[in-house]
């Protein structure tokens, strides 16, 4: 099959429109709310909070140039680090607690952690509540495997940064993408292989072309990461689109796709593109903000990553001459602005002529959930946030 071929239909209860504003707390119902975690639905208004507070502005246009009147500004500027909330819903998903339990015993038993405060670092990070915030979705037969590859992703990502060289990395990854593929068979003694092997042919044996999809995707992904032309990026815009592949939007999307069971036309593809890149680039900016304090504390110039810190936040402090904690509020203005493009985007995109299915509708919808659970999960996982 086409390798732009993402499921049949959209999932039941999947939400396929964007919703009118206003922010209320999530049904308590214990059949659609894990028992650790809060569930916080929030719908869309059609205008943004700082306007509806202040009668004197004048309503946002539809084109999305929500702007307030220079003939009536508000007051001085003041600094204010809390960022406003993301416009995109959020839930998890009711299994959470279960893939959790499942995932911890497993890798907890399997993965070859160098200490037993390795082990209890993977423990409380939460890896696996990614999957569990960005695809709420996802069908509970696939839900596991979606969130065991993904969780392999971060570890694999982990031993590469910070024990192997640039081409040990390089030499490992090109023999896991092999076994991915079911190109080759693993070493059973080696947990890297076994793993990868057997999870990636578990779901093949799902869904072959979805599958081969996610392995594309992983593949950029992990390939970008170890590109010698990455210390290379700089500015905003180059060190962005660097981002955008190495951090796996592809891999991502693709894995949602696995995950609800949602197959795209190529010709359905192709009309999204300048969405798929919207919500890459959201995603990317929101976990360099919250990774930034946590990869200054632990940065090492000898890593395999390089001799410098690459993130955004810095780029943007460096290139504007502004502060570190200037450039986060900035940055975090800029990822509220895109929010709104976003949704412009999909708008127009549900409005052609051309015609919307209802499986693209739910596609880009979960595109929308990936970028709202992705703030939830960054802004707490011990992954980016320092200890107290």
């Amino acid at each position: 099959m086409d390798a732009t071929v993402l499921g049949a239909s959209a999932p039941n209860g999947l939400p396929t429109k964007s919703p009118a504003v206003h922010i209320e707390p999530a049904s308590s119902s214990p059949e659609h709310l894990p028992s650790t975690n809060a569930e916080t639905e929030i719908r869309h208004t059609s205008e943004p909070d700082d306007i509806r507070e202040h009668p004197t502005a004048v309503s946002p246009p539809v084109n999305g140039a929500h702007a307030v009147s220079s003939a009536r500004r508000k007051d001085h500027y003041q600094p204010v680090d809390d960022a406003y909330s993301t416009r995109f819903a959020t839930k998890c998903h009711p299994d959470a607690a279960a893939v959790r339990a499942e995932l911890d015993a497993f890798f907890g038993e399997h993965w070859p952690w160098p200490s037993d405060n390795a082990r209890e670092k993977f423990l409380e990070a939460d890896l696996h509540g990614f999957v569990c915030w960005a695809y709420p979705f996802a069908r509970s037969d696939r839900i596991v495997d979606s969130a065991k590859v993904m969780t392999l992703f971060f570890l694999l990502d982990d031993l590469v940064e910070e024990e192997l060289s640039l081409e040990d990395g390089k030499a490992l990854y090109k023999r896991l993408i092999t076994l991915a593929e079911g190109r080759a068979q693993p070493d059973r003694t080696s947990p890297h292989e076994w793993i990868t092997y057997d999870v990636f042919a578990k779901m093949r044996a799902v869904d072959q072309d979805l599958t081969e999809a996610v392995t594309r995707g992983m593949t950029l992904c992990v390939t970008s990461q170890l590109d010698e032309e990455r210390e290379r990026s700089t500015g905003m815009r180059a060190l962005l689109q660097q981002r955008c592949k190495e951090a796996g939007a592809s891999f991502i999307s693709t894995l949602m796709a696995y995950g609800l069971d949602l197959r795209l036309s190529p010709s359905e593809v192709a009309s999204i593109t300048d969405i798929e890149e919207s919500y890459a680039k959201l995603g990317i900016v929101v976990n360099e903000i919250t990774s930034y304090d946590k990869e200054v504390r632990s940065f090492n110039p000898n890593q395999a990553g390089g001799g410098t810190v690459l993130n955004m936040v810095q780029t943007q402090a460096d290139d504007t001459g502004c502060s570190v904690a200037a450039a986060k509020r900035i940055l975090w203005v800029l990822c509220r602005e895109w929010e709104l493009e976003h949704l412009d985007l999909v708008a127009r995109r549900e409005a052609s002529s051309d015609g919307c299915s209802d499986t693209l509708k739910a596609y880009m919808k979960g595109l929308e959930y990936i970028m709202g659970g992705n703030e939830v999960w960054s802004g707490y996982t011990p992954r980016y946030q320092l200890s107290s």
